[in-house]
């Protein structure tokens, strides 16, 4: 495949991935322009957020940074159900 060929296959991919200090811990690789198709973010997010809470403790901070991809109201109303909170940001239209 030669680079231009990949550039066309791979610009329909948007990866999510979550990190923990510096390491990464879930990756969720989905095809289309935006991860809001679906809730598997919001599964992943969830099922991460859980499992760092049953290992620290049920009040531990937790803070969510996302870009454009995440703007989505779903999105904000699980964040805001799982008690996280999170910095989304975007271009201005």
């Amino acid at each position: 495949m030669n680079s231009h060929s990949a550039k066309r296959f791979f610009k329909s991919f948007s990866p999510a991935r979550l990190w923990q200090n510096g390491y990464l811990i879930d990756a969720v690789f989905r095809g289309g322009k935006s991860i809001n198709h679906s809730d598997t973010v919001i599964e992943s997010l969830t099922h991460i957020i859980k499992r760092i809470r049953n290992g620290y403790r049920e009040d531990v901070p937790i803070l969510i940074l996302a870009d454009a991809g995440f703007f989505d109201e779903d999105n904000f109303k699980a964040l805001k159900k799982l008690n996280v909170a999170y910095i989304l940001w975007r271009k201005n239209i």
